[in-house]
């Protein structure tokens, strides 16, 4: 019995780590709504979480007639302090585009 649990907590430990490689990749803010990551163009569909420890950020693809949405966190300590900072005062000016 231990040997199958053991072995779907490999697997989804396997699994995880999968999904974290597919979402690390260098990102950059064009506007306060929009950045630019895995060479495309999202627009930030949400209101930014920004915590002392990272920003959550709701995204959506800008192309397509159903654009694909998706959740990335960016951490604190992925970047320089000075572009952390940046980052943070530009996301705190974040507001709706319709609205």
């Amino acid at each position: 019995m231990w040997i199958i649990l053991l072995t779907l907590v490999v697997f989804e430990c396997l699994r995880s780590q999968k999904r974290i490689a597919a979402t690390q990749g260098e990102i950059s803010l064009l506007d306060s709504n929009q950045i630019y990551w895995h060479k495309q163009t999202y627009r930030i569909f949400k209101q930014p979480v920004l915590l002392k420890n990272g920003v959550f950020l709701r995204i959506e693809e800008t192309k397509g007639h159903k654009p694909k949405r998706t959740r990335i966190w960016v951490a604190v300590d992925s970047m320089e302090q000075t572009n952390w900072r940046s980052l943070r005062q530009l996301l705190l000016q974040w507001k709706p585009e319709n609205g």
